[in-house]
């Protein structure tokens, strides 16, 4: 803190552990940013064989059932919070994750 007061740029001690600890990265210098060498837009790009480029697929048929339980066991929740699914439950799945959204609306 007493750096950056002494440079006129005033900042809180909160801050000051966060730019210690590196949670908070420096920006690349003004000179760097110029330097830097351009790519050319219609240059091919490196490929990186070491990268895993498997994907996660689940069968349609696998994912309606997983639908349908998710559905039956949202069952209990709703009955004690007074909730209403608003549409099927939505399953989607990425490289690394399975998330489900469970629409919902409360009952009044």
């Amino acid at each position: 803190m007493r750096i950056a007061d002494s440079l006129g740029i005033q900042i809180s001690e909160r801050t000051a552990h966060r730019i210690l600890s590196g949670a908070i990265k420096p920006v690349r210098s003004v000179s760097s940013r110029l330097m830097r060498k351009r790519v050319p837009a219609d240059a091919p790009a490196a490929v990186d064989l070491t990268r895993d480029r498997r994907g996660l697929k689940i069968a349609a048929d696998d994912l309606d059932a997983f639908s349908r339980a998710v559905e039956r066991d949202f069952t209990d929740l709703a009955e004690r919070y007074y909730l209403t699914l608003s549409s099927d439950p939505k399953v989607r799945v990425t490289r690394d994750a399975i998330t489900v959204t469970i629409p919902i609306q409360n009952v009044e």
